[in-house]
């Protein structure tokens, strides 16, 4: 793909509405049921990888100042000017023309489907206790449900024994082709309480965003609050949002604070969006989740959730950037925690590698200025990484082009798919209304998606070339003397650093686990009390593996040689039971242990 086709595709996102520009009132009749074309994140091309690859390269010939001779021989690639065959004035125009013709084109498609809209929508939209005027609801709580049917109970149930008038309460129910005993479980609570309830039944797994976007579609009420299946609120959570919000009209969300527990055992870990919105502050990390109240106008004023971006996560965190970019108020409820976030296996965001995390930076960035992009996961949290080795970068950017290619083979396959279903529309529209004008126009978009597979075939076979070439070019780094003479200032210690900032983050956890006892730790090791230094930093980073104990509760050489696991991860015998052991049952003592 060159530079051009790459711009072009970036400006077609921004005339089609990547950001919601498409969408507008009156809702009912602007939004549709219909998916949207796919529109893929930006691939990587040849100029956007030099600009990551050029900073490591010039700070290893800084290092060499006085062997020129040995410098890093990469060079950016002087061919790509050629590529720039038009300017970006030029291109915007062309976007312009063709994103004017592709929204008549699904202007007159929407048309005539609305028939079968219709149609389907009295097969998957059941009303459950819905009263006889919908005037009255204030606030539509939207549920979106994929396979919880062990956490959906307790969900729903927790906004039935809310503080609010239940007469103003919707509970929209979005479930997203569950193949469990989920919608057996919502229709029976459903059914049998007194509040505005909708049971909405995708016929396919549309994904967390296209979920809510439909209950939003839906809802009734004037504000909207979000409550994935497996969390559930407090009492007094939907009585203080709609107090903060309703009384100033210029906001348009709020939230408060969040309290993370481990499924397993109801355990408090951590506080989520437990601080007041700052755009700035969001550039370099979302801390707002996604259990917040919204005014249903503004937000679909901005266009909702962002059906354009990678389905792996961090959907609300573009929401709230996207809010802070055009000057939205949001406001902060500080105090108790009001919601409440389970953390289990299935958790979406803890499922996510670094790879699709990079894809999701990288889409951010083209409407924000992300202040981070590189990061290491540990147990879902995203942690701030130190800059790595030249050869690291090299080996990781080969990698990505390769993944980033083989997900691009599954897009080509999902185009295809929807393709063939277009073309089964096509057939349903000619047998309904008879409008040849209509089906030549969809075969002609048809084609179009067709020339469109066969592009993207194309930038697969380059985007492999791109990867054999950082292949020789990281043999040839390797090789050469600058590598050699450098081994010396890679040998950092990444791993001491991460254990130290490891050190740093759980520091009070150890201390308030008890099982530390400074007098005690000081009292049986001579030695690090004549050294002098600080206890718990000597326990933590040699102590708990030569087998000292940290008091008498704990036994640092017994818990090591029970779990073997332990000791090869490099975490610290006392740290790995706060964190993980304890959850999981392990032993921290000898059934003959006298201490």
């Amino acid at each position: 793909m060159t530079y051009s086709e790459l711009t072009l595709q970036l400006e077609l996102n921004r005339v089609l509405g990547q950001s919601g520009q498409l969408l507008s009132d009156p809702l009912c009749e602007k939004l549709t049921e219909i998916e949207p074309d796919p529109i893929l994140p930006p691939l990587i091309v040849q100029e956007a990888i030099w600009e990551k690859v050029q900073p490591d390269v010039e700070r290893v010939n800084k290092r060499l100042p006085t062997l020129h001779q040995y410098q890093c021989d990469i060079q950016a690639p002087t061919q790509l000017s050629e590529q720039f065959s038009f300017s970006h004035a030029q291109i915007r125009v062309i976007a312009e023309g063709l994103g004017n013709e592709i929204k008549h084109l699904r202007n007159d498609l929407s048309k005539s489907e609305k028939m079968m809209r219709e149609q389907k929508q009295k097969e998957n939209f059941i009303s459950l206790g819905k009263k006889e005027s919908m005037g009255s609801i204030m606030i539509s709580v939207i549920i979106p449900n994929y396979n919880y049917s062990q956490y959906i109970h307790q969900c729903i149930q927790s906004v039935i024994d809310s503080e609010f008038d239940l007469e103003k309460i919707e509970i929209i129910v979005v479930d997203d082709a569950s193949t469990d005993d989920s919608v057996e479980i919502i229709r029976d609570i459903l059914q049998g309480i007194n509040v505005s309830t909708q049971l909405i039944q995708n016929d396919t797994n549309l994904g967390l965003i296209r979920s809510r976007n439909r209950g939003i579609v839906n809802s009734y009420g004037e504000f909207l609050f979000f409550l994935d299946a497996d969390n559930y609120i407090g009492k007094d959570c939907l009585r203080k949002h709609y107090e903060t919000i309703s009384q100033n009209s210029d906001i348009s969300a709020c939230y408060g604070v969040v309290q993370e527990f481990l499924s397993k055992t109801n355990e408090h870990l951590l506080q989520r969006s437990n601080q007041p919105f700052d755009y700035q502050k969001l550039l370099g990390g979302n801390y707002i989740d996604a259990m917040a109240m919204f005014r249903k106008s503004d937000l679909v004023e901005i266009g909702m959730y962002d059906t354009k971006m990678p389905p792996y996560c961090w959907e609300d965190y573009e929401l709230w950037l996207r809010l802070g970019n055009r000057s939205k108020n949001v406001a902060f409820i500080d105090g108790d925690a009001l919601s409440y976030y389970r953390l289990h296996n299935s958790n979406l965001s803890s499922n996510i590698s670094i790879l699709d995390y990079k894809m999701l930076i990288q889409y951010l960035k083209i409407e924000h200025e992300l202040t981070f992009d590189e990061f290491y996961v540990e147990r879902g949290e995203l942690i701030c990484c130190p800059d790595k080795t030249e050869k690291e970068t090299l080996q990781e950017l080969v990698g990505f082009v390769q993944v980033v290619s083989k997900q691009q083979k599954v897009r080509f396959q999902n185009i295809e798919s929807q393709n063939a279903a277009l073309i089964r529309k096509v057939e349903n529209l000619e047998i309904m209304n008879q409008n040849q004008h209509i089906i030549e126009q969809q075969k002609a978009e048809n084609a179009k998606l067709i020339e469109d597979i066969n592009k993207l075939k194309s930038v697969n076979t380059h985007l492999q070339q791109q990867a054999e070439q950082f292949k020789l070019e990281l043999t040839e780094l390797t090789a050469s003397w600058s590598w050699r003479i450098t081994v010396p200032l890679r040998k950092i210690g990444i791993k001491k650093v991460r254990q130290y900032f490891q050190f740093l983050k759980h520091k009070q956890r150890i201390i308030q686990s008890g099982f530390f006892l400074e007098a005690y730790y000081l009292s049986n090791n001579d030695d690090v009390k004549q050294a002098g230094v600080n206890p718990l930093k000597h326990y933590f980073f040699q102590g708990g593996f030569e087998g000292r104990n940290p008091g008498p509760d704990f036994e640092s050489a017994f818990y090591l040689n029970q779990n073997p696991d332990v000791n090869q991860s490099g975490t610290n015998p006392l740290l790995h039971y706060i964190l993980y052991g304890k959850e999981e049952g392990r032993a921290i003592k000898s059934m003959n242990s006298n201490t």
